[in-house]
């Protein structure tokens, strides 16, 4: 059995090198390279002010701590460093998790149960801040379970808040997840009034924490900015079906622990709350499907021990920790053998073979483009005034509102391409707002890589 997990271990740390040797192809990746390199260039925290031409918004960063250092890693190493840094992500998250459940369970669950949450991640495991939120919530979960063992507050959660208020928004899930362990505490007849008080003075520490941050005072009133707002254009936040596996494997872990609690019962409230709150986010999206799949990881850990042969011949402890690191360390370093000739230019998908065009664009002109360009064109043309990116924050909500229907062709799609002053558009060759604009007189310039850019009659 230990043989077998081993293998198994062995392959999943080198399926992160598969992941992190890919030339970056998210596009969020691009606009928090902008914002890391703006930041490190003397760009405000507190007041970085419309990052792009066409900003209008008063804003405050959610992310920066996590750009900067992307950017050091681009300044220091190009984008090959940025993926290596991915990569070491996707293994400090991968060791968090093992971690997370093998206090839990023996070496061969413990590696089943961190391989099936970690493929539940999968979706969301790119170049990006959320990453840090997955394993600083690996790590709040650890600490919080180990409290409902021994009824001790970890008083250093407050500093990670802090710390994670500067990565990235999903910040508020540690205070978020502090408050369902107290309630699940005190439903279940752990904490009086007066052991309680030390977890309550806890959870206020933590808020005023995130409160001292250069952004706090605005993250603390409005933790989410305008993407909630608009979250029913972008792909990632759209409830997902069977078909796409990682969705499949975050509700089979919590199938499996739901079906072993019916067999063998389950006597705490919070582990009820827990395993709730982990299968409503893998239900809730795309985006959230890794949340809930770490929330999980634990439970399932224990649940399929129940089911494991018990056969297993033990195994010294610092021969497991041999095995772990010791393949974590040979999946970084065959990652920074690829990256320098597998990540040192931007994915194919992006558009790449515009840039004649693009490059000539006047200073003055507009361009109505893709989303999932945005982000790319804003790192690679600076100068390029573009009508929307990965930063929707800068943007007011019905500006992105028209910009999405406008891409759709939806009605009020020439009104917004009128407001916006556009003499150009790159936009994808099905997109029905190519059709409108052909049918205004706009001509094409060049078309490939799934898309075509046009310019208006007045150019």
């Amino acid at each position: 059995m230990f043989g077998a997990a081993t293998i198994a271990l062995f392959v999943m740390f080198f399926s992160m090198v598969f992941i992190a040797r890919q030339p970056l192809g998210n596009p969020d990746t691009w606009w928090h390279l902008v914002m890391g390199h703006a930041y490190l260039d003397g760009t405000s925290v507190r007041h970085p002010g419309p990052m792009s031409p066409l900003g209008t918004e008063d804003w405050r960063s959610r992310d920066w701590l996590s750009q900067v250092l992307m950017a050091l890693f681009d300044d220091a190493f190009g984008l090959p460093g940025v993926a290596w840094l991915l990569g070491l992500a996707l293994v400090v998250l991968f060791i968090a998790c093992f971690r997370l459940c093998r206090r839990l369970v023996p070496f061969g669950p413990a590696v089943v149960a961190t391989g099936l949450a970690f493929f539940s991640m999968i979706g969301s495991l790119s170049p990006r801040p959320q990453v840090v939120s997955f394993i600083l919530l690996v790590v709040t979960l650890g600490a919080l379970l180990r409290t409902a063992e021994d009824l001790r507050p970890r008083w250093w959660l407050a500093a990670l808040t802090a710390v994670w208020a500067c990565s990235h928004g999903l910040w508020f899930l540690s205070p978020g997840l502090q408050l369902v362990f107290l309630l699940g505490l005190v439903m279940d007849r752990r904490l009086g009034r007066k052991s309680l008080r030390p977890h309550v003075l806890l959870l206020g520490v933590s808020v005023a924490a995130v409160a001292l941050t250069p952004n706090g005072v605005h993250l603390l009133t409005h933790p989410t900015g305008p993407s909630m707002d608009i979250a029913h254009y972008i792909q990632e936040y759209e409830p997902t079906s069977l078909s796409f596996p990682p969705y499949a494997a975050a509700l089979l872990m919590g199938f499996v622990v739901c079906l072993t609690w019916a067999r063998r019962g389950n006597g705490s409230w919070l582990s009820v709350m827990l395993v709730g709150l982990g299968i409503f986010l893998a239900l809730y999206g795309g985006r959230t499907i890794p949340l809930g799949a770490i929330l999980l990881a634990p439970f399932f850990a224990r649940a399929i021990n129940t089911w494991w042969p018990k056969t297993q011949a033990f195994v010294p402890l610092a021969t497991e920790r041999v095995v772990v690191y010791g393949s974590a360390l040979a999946a970084l370093v065959a990652l920074a053998l690829m990256v320098p000739s597998s990540a040192a230019a931007p994915d194919d998908y992006f558009p790449t073979s515009y840039d004649s065009q693009l490059s000539v664009i006047p200073d003055d002109a507009v361009l109505i483009n893709e989303l999932g360009d945005g982000g790319y064109l804003a790192w690679k043309y600076p100068d390029l005034r573009i009508v929307g990116d990965g930063l929707t924050d800068q943007y007011s909500v019905e500006w992105l509102e028209s910009w999405f229907k406008a891409r759709l062709g939806e009605p009020g799609w020439d009104e917004f391409v009128q407001r916006s002053g556009a003499d150009y558009a790159l936009l994808d060759d099905s997109s029905p707002l190519r059709l409108g604009l052909m049918s205004l007189g706009w001509s094409i310039v060049q078309e490939g890589q799934d898309r075509v850019l046009l310019t208006s009659p007045d150019r």
